[in-house]
């Protein structure tokens, strides 16, 4: 007679054929697979549900059948055939990556949520987003996150030589002792004839929060490529934003992933209203416009591309070396001074780009925190508090009010050579 186990076992056998990783005619070696894992030595053939279960609920009972079969009783034990489990049933990155490039053909979101189900099923995203509340400070309405989740474990950190980090490729298939990135998957996508690899994170701050990695490592500074690389994905993917967050590296002397982030979400600063409106006499193309927000940022808005990566290119260089009294470009050790962080999006046929001023390299501002979205670990309204004064810190132009209006007509002469 069937038991709860044996329709966990056609279940979970369902699910990986769903995935796309395996075909109908697999089922008996997956259920066999299954049988072996959690060392079960018999098993009754029951037909898969209609309604099948959530992953967790027959992960849950498939371990407790482990554990009862002595096949899981060390914490690496359990973790690692709770990984194997996961692995079977997310496809190859091959096989994934066709399926994704198969169903973006027709429907870039369907092609979006086949490959976001994939990584909740697979426990990839480890905790879903929750949706944030606003909080009004002195700098401005910021999100404040209830998820318990904290950015920092959205890229963990390794002390092995292999893999180097937790965003190296080399990640698909490894097993770790604590977690099972095992699962981890990447669309590839190639931008500019460079490699980058698409994934999302396991504790998301906004909906669907994902990562754009270059495969390899180097030292990152905001450049012209940037901008270009940005811009390409949001053609790719114009359901999202597309934003980088890091400029200069932290640690000169580690090469690092180039990471942008990417997710469905009308963050604030999107929703913030200009506070000045002006005209660029070399880009009549472009509209333009300072944005209420607590760290100086411009918006630019245009149908044409190339005129946006022309102007965001000079500025970025200008930029780099612009300083006049109390805003100073180098530090006194000669360390550029001058940050800035860049979101796109799109909106109907229009490309926008915000262009976030900063300063004040050593306070590194996650790319959440420039856009208004923090982790509050504890709904902790004294760490919201001191974000809106991180973000104070950073202005450029916060303690020199009128020298914005020189840097706008700085932007103006940009481009006229």
């Amino acid at each position: 007679m069937a038991t709860q186990i044996d329709q966990a076992i056609a279940d979970y056998a369902t699910y990986a054929i769903q995935s796309g990783g395996w075909m109908e005619l697999d089922r008996l070696y997956l259920q066999n697979r299954i049988l072996y894992l959690i060392g079960r030595e018999d098993f009754e053939g029951v037909p898969a549900q209609s309604m099948l279960p959530k992953v967790p609920q027959l992960i849950e009972l498939l371990m407790t059948e482990a554990q009862q079969n002595h096949k899981a009783q060390t914490p690496k034990q359990y973790a690692q055939l709770k990984g194997q489990l996961y692995d079977l049933i997310t496809p190859p990155p091959s096989v994934i990556n066709a399926l994704f490039a198969q169903r973006y053909s027709k429907d870039i979101d369907d092609a979006l949520h086949y490959f976001h189900s994939i990584c909740l099923h697979n426990n990839t995203i480890k905790e879903a987003f929750v949706q944030t509340t606003n909080v009004d400070t002195k700098a401005g309405i910021l999100w404040q996150s209830v998820t318990t989740g904290n950015f920092q474990q959205n890229i963990p950190t390794m002390q092995q030589n292999y893999p180097h980090c937790g965003l190296c490729f080399s990640n698909e298939g490894w097993m770790n002792n604590d977690e099972n990135p095992m699962t981890m998957r990447f669309i590839r996508t190639n931008l500019q004839g460079e490699s980058f690899g698409f994934s999302y994170v396991p504790y998301p701050l906004w909906s669907e929060h994902c990562l754009f990695v270059a495969e390899k490592q180097g030292w990152q500074m905001t450049s012209y490529q940037t901008i270009d690389q940005l811009l390409q994905l949001i053609d790719i993917f114009p359901q999202y934003f597309i934003a980088s967050e890091m400029d200069l590296i932290a640690d000169k002397f580690k090469p690092q992933h180039v990471v942008y982030q990417a997710g469905r979400a009308n963050l604030p600063i999107f929703n913030r209203q200009p506070k000045a409106v002006f005209q660029l006499e070399h880009y009549p193309s472009i509209r333009s416009q300072v944005i209420d927000y607590p760290l100086t940022t411009c918006c630019f808005t245009s149908e044409n591309k190339d005129d946006l990566l022309r102007l965001i290119r000079n500025i970025i260089q200008a930029w780099r070396i612009y300083q006049e009294d109390g805003l100073e470009a180098f530090t006194k050790e000669g360390a550029i001074n001058h940050s800035l962080n860049l979101a796109v999006r799109k909106q109907d046929n229009s490309y926008q780009v915000y262009v976030i001023f900063r300063q004040a390299l050593e306070n590194h501002l996650h790319l959440a925190q420039a856009l208004g979205v923090e982790p509050v670990l504890t709904s902790n309204y004294q760490q919201v508090m001191n974000l809106a004064n991180a973000l104070f810190v950073a202005d450029p132009f916060q303690q020199n009010p009128t020298k914005i209006d020189h840097w706008i007509a700085k932007i103006n002469t940009l481009g006229g050579h």
